[in-house]
């Protein structure tokens, strides 16, 4: 009998070892997949969608017109990463708020995890030619009037680098120039000009002033190569877009039927700006090109897609085919489409809507 008590005693402190191994090794698992083992599974290529799903968001390589299901995420709503040297700055959501989403930004480098947050919401995450630092802005409430500015971040650390507190950046006019360089457009403080355009170089700690001829506010830039920009401005109600051309230092005046631009990217190969705007008299936004050699404008989308989602993202591959996402109507749901410069053909490439958005590699 004794050894029958024994026995039980044994077997049942066998079994609630065994059931409690279990059930932690479920949770470790499951904070684990939560912390982002999905994400660093994913291989990254050099063009992703983003696609919101109603359990979540996949995330999709694009590849010569091709999309292809590579994963899961949680509540991630935007992406900047550098394949080259694994490093992927992952916008995360919190909850939605009235005005803003309330989010934070985690940094993933290889095997390591930081994570940058404290304030309500982030955005506009952009990352320097080498991957080293993050550049962004931040909001300290549900309010698009608690904006707090530009900062930049070490991808490595995590922590907040100290660099020009004597400029207020006008919104997102920030792009890296190069690994070490970032150009900002903003107003000194205590003056009262329109802006200027500047340069901050992280290795030397140094700032200089790039552009100073405006005539009006400065809506929008992209800075080409050779010293050189595209930018516009507005002058008393009147938007006017520039080419500026750093060799010869004179701005070259391309269009003033042009509104407002939301999103661009460069195909550095065929020396060509394409952007996401909208013209004045039109009712949505379309997809154009700049030729920056000739200095020419082209509008390239009409009646497919009817919108161009200004969400929706761009990108461009190594071929020079450039990818955006577009609407039949002005609502949530979207389609990805592909440009080929070589015949000026717009292609649907998406097989069914969702709500998409185009994601590039670093390069």
């Amino acid at each position: 009998m004794k050894v029958l008590k024994k026995f039980l005693m044994f077997l049942f402190i066998a079994i609630f070892v065994v059931e409690s191994t279990g059930c932690n090794s479920l949770k470790r698992k499951g904070n684990e997949d939560k912390n982002g083992n999905t994400q660093k599974s994913i291989e990254f290529t050099d063009i992703m969608v983003l696609s919101k799903e109603t359990a979540g968001e996949k995330i999709y390589s694009l590849t010569d017109g091709k999309v292809k299901n590579i994963g899961y995420l949680d509540n991630i709503s935007n992406i900047v990463y550098n394949k080259d040297k694994s490093i992927q700055v992952y916008t995360n959501i919190i909850s939605q708020g009235t005005n803003l989403t309330k989010n934070y930004i985690s940094i993933i480098f290889k095997e390591n995890k930081n994570s940058i947050k404290g304030k309500y919401s982030y955005m506009d995450s952009r990352l320097s030619l080498d991957g080293k630092r993050v550049a962004l802005r931040s909001f300290s409430e549900d309010s698009l009037f608690s904006a707090e500015g530009l900062s930049v971040y070490d991808v490595y650390t995590g922590k907040k680098i100290d660099f020009d507190n004597k400029i207020i950046v006008s919104g997102d006019l920030y792009r890296w120039d190069s690994e070490n360089n970032l150009l900002y457009y903003g107003v000194e403080k205590d003056e009262k000009d329109y802006g200027k355009i500047y340069s901050y170089d992280f290795q030397k700690s140094k700032r200089e002033m790039v552009f100073d001829k405006f005539n009006g506010y400065c809506t929008f830039f992209a800075p080409t190569d050779n010293n050189s920009f595209l930018y516009m401005e507005n002058d008393i109600d009147l938007n006017n877009m520039y080419y500026y051309d750093g060799k010869d230092n004179k701005s070259i005046l391309i269009t003033n039927t042009m509104d407002n631009i939301e999103d661009y990217v460069i195909d550095n190969k065929n020396h060509i700006v394409y952007f996401i705007g909208k013209e004045t008299n039109a009712e949505n936004n379309s997809l154009y090109k700049f030729n920056i050699e000739d200095k020419t404008l082209k509008r390239i989308t009409y009646d497919f897609p009817k919108i161009v989602d200004k969400n929706g993202g761009i990108a461009v591959d190594n071929s020079g085919k450039i990818y955006f996402c577009g609407l039949d109507t002005d609502n949530n749901s979207n389609n990805i489409y592909m440009y080929l410069n070589q015949n000026n053909s717009v292609n649907l490439i998406s097989d069914k809507r969702g709500i998409y958005r185009v994601i590039q590699n670093l390069k």
